[in-house]
């Protein structure tokens, strides 16, 4: 079995070339030595690899193949494969130039949450300080040192990934409740303006409704009382006619009837008087009506403004509502957002 001391020896090249020379010469070697107590299941585990992901049981595969297509099934197994030649010593040295922060950024970008969660609970029980080290004949206390010693950058670093992908990721789970909360909010004030839309038109439809019904009525009542100016008119053009009538024809008779005469005018007088009374407060009760009309026009156009200023505010909401919404998308989707001017969001 290869040493932690053939693979870190200072000098010997980069990490993946002695991976290379160490896989090569010993790549089996090392698999057929190991004991069921040193590393229990490697062999099954490695056979596993290279029959479900054709990952063959050399370290240096596991440095060349790329990350990206893997499942985080596949990602647990690896990881856990590579812990344990990890503990045999075979692999220490090649996890120095191993990329774990760029290897969780790509699965940030294309794995669900849960999955995440699921290898990044999986790959906790390697990264604590804690590490059992089998104490194998070829292992010497030395080499354990020397591993430990150069593990540790590797693990701090693994920690502040993991920290900064939990962090990133309920900060964007935050951002999306942020989000789906704001775009339910803004839902619901669409549908109270609706209601309220749908409330105002029917109150407009019952006021047109009680305009033209009092619009009849005064109309009805201002053709009875011009029929009444009009039958009084008559009336008293008539009755002055005949009055007339009477004193041209009996002026011969006008010295015997003075007296008499003299009461008809007076009377007629009287009669006059009243009839140009009630002519002139009909004319002031249909100039009432008119007034009462004109006040009914401007309650609609008030009304009709009301309408008009709640249909642009309705769609200034949906333009928000829409502005969200593609807020949400992109969100959803990983878009980059910019926040132009006036506090409206486009997609980059």
């Amino acid at each position: 079995m290869a040493s932690a001391k053939e693979t870190s020896t200072p000098g010997a090249g980069s990490a993946l070339t002695r991976a290379e020379d160490t896989s090569t010469k010993s790549a089996q070697q090392w698999l057929d030595s190991c004991q069921e107590e040193d590393c229990p299941n490697l062999q099954e585990l490695a056979k596993r690899l290279k029959e479900t992901y054709g990952i063959g049981a050399n370290p240096a595969d596991l440095l060349k193949r790329p990350f990206q297509p893997w499942t985080p099934e596949a990602l647990l197994d690896v990881n856990e494969f590579k812990s344990k030649l990890y503990r045999l010593g075979v692999f220490s040295d090649l996890y120095g130039s191993f990329n774990f922060a760029g290897l969780f950024k790509e699965m940030a970008g294309h794995t669900d949450r849960a999955s995440l969660e699921d290898v990044i609970n999986g790959l906790q029980p390697f990264f604590e300080d804690d590490v059992a080290t089998p104490s194998t004949p070829e292992f010497g206390r030395l080499e354990i040192v020397q591993a430990d010693q150069q593990a540790l950058p590797m693990k701090t670093q693994i920690r502040n990934n993991l920290d900064e992908l939990r962090a990133t990721s309920s900060s964007l789970t935050l951002g999306l409740q942020q989000a789906l909360g704001a775009a339910d909010n803004l839902q619901q004030k669409i549908q109270e303006t609706e209601q309220l839309q749908e409330q105002h038109r029917r109150q407009l439809e019952a006021a047109e409704h009680e305009f033209v019904d009092e619009r009849m009525q005064y109309q009805q009542r201002l053709g009875e009382m011009e029929a009444q100016l009009a039958h009084q008119e008559q009336k008293f053009l008539a009755s002055l006619a005949i009055a007339y009538l009477e004193n041209y024809k009996e002026r011969a008779e006008l010295e015997a009837a003075k007296e008499r005469h003299a009461r008809e005018l007076h009377e007629e007088s009287l009669r006059t008087q009243m009839a140009h009374e009630e002519a002139a407060q009909l004319r002031r009760e249909i100039a009432e009506v008119q007034s009462a009309l004109e006040a009914a026009d401007r309650s609609r156009e008030a009304a009709e403004g009301e309408l008009q200023s709640e249909r642009w505010r309705r769609r200034a909401w949906k333009g928000q509502a829409s502005s969200l919404l593609a807020l949400l998308q992109a969100k959803m989707s990983g878009k980059p957002i910019k926040i132009a001017e006036g506090g409206h969001f486009e997609l980059v």
